[in-house]
């Protein structure tokens, strides 16, 4: 005796699955289409004009910020490791 769990057609299993690897294949054409788009590579990196050199201080700023509260944070890590561990 077939036993089948109410609301589920047999079969709706595939076409689930299929419309998953259409979608996937799909997303990866349109990425693969829109990543080759332009003649030259673009960079955040290459600083050319007035704008670029400004964002580039930005950079630098958050950079320098994010490092200052990394250390801060790791520092008080090691601290409370060292200064509560079991002995």
């Amino acid at each position: 005796m077939v036993r089948r769990l109410s609301g589920r057609r047999s079969g709706s299993g595939q076409r689930n699955n299929l419309s998953r690897v259409l979608f996937f294949v799909t997303m990866t054409m349109m990425t693969l289409l829109l990543t080759a788009c332009g003649d030259a590579p673009q960079s955040t990196l290459i600083r050319k004009g007035d704008a670029a050199a400004r964002i580039w201080d930005v950079y630098g700023f958050l950079w320098i910020g994010a490092a200052v509260v990394f250390f801060l944070v790791e520092g008080l890590l090691v601290y409370t490791i060292i200064r509560y561990r079991r002995v």
